[in-house]
C-alpha cells in the first residue's frame, strides 16, 4: 500500500527519531526505503546500528555517493513498488494521522496525483511550542488553478 522514502544526509542527530516514527506506521504493506546520500557524519552508522538492533523487516537501506536530495528521492521512487509513496526528510518526524489523511484523500479523489500535508516546527526543549511550517505564500500557491501553478515560480 505505502512506501515511505527517507533521503538522509548528515542528520546523525535526528535520523533515528525520524526512522522510529516511520517504523511505527501500522498500515498493511508499508515499506520504508532510507537512502543515505554519502553522509560524512555518523548518519550511516546510526542507521546500520538501528537496523541491527531493531531488525525491522520492512526497511531497505541504500547507501550511495553524494548526489543531492533529488537523486536520493529518484532512487527511492525507482525502488518503490506500492500504490502510494510518502517522502519525508531524515530530520523530520512524520505524523501517522497526516499519512492516513493523505491516503484517504487520494483514495477519495482517484484523479488526484499527489497530496501535500501540513507541518509544524517544534523546539525539542519545549514540545508544546508548535510553529506552522507553511504560511500564506504556500496557501496562495496551492490555491492557484493547476494551469497557473504549472507556469508559476514558487520560491520558499
Amino acid at each position: 500500500m505505502l512506501t515511505i522514502v527517507i533521503p538522509a544526509y548528515n542528520h546523525e542527530h535526528y535520523v533515528i527519531e525520524g526512522l522510529e516514527a516511520a517504523c511505527s506506521v501500522d498500515l498493511p504493506g508499508t515499506e520504508i526505503i532510507i537512502v543515505d546520500d554519502g553522509s560524512t557524519d555518523a548518519t550511516r552508522l546510526k542507521i546500520e546500528q538501528f537496523l541491527q538492533e531493531k531488525n525491522p523487516g520492512n526497511v531497505t537501506f541504500v547507501v550511495k555517493e553524494n548526489g543531492g536530495v533529488v537523486s536520493s528521492l529518484a532512487l527511492g521512487l525507482e525502488r518503490a513498488k506500492t500504490e502510494f509513496i510518502y517522502f519525508v526528510a531524515s530530520d523530520d518526524i512524520l505524523c501517522y494521522e497526516g499519512i492516513t489523511a493523505c491516503i484517504q484523500q487520494l483514495e477519495d479523489h482517484p484523479d488526484a496525483m499527489f497530496c501535500i500535508g501540513g507541518g509544524v516546527s517544534f523546539a525539542s526543549d519545549d514540545p508544546d511550542v508548535n510553529i506552522p511550517v507553511y504560511g500564506e505564500l504556500h496557501e496562495q500557491f496551492f490555491s492557484m488553478s493547476a494551469s497557473s501553478r504549472a507556469s508559476a515560480l514558487y520560491l520558499n
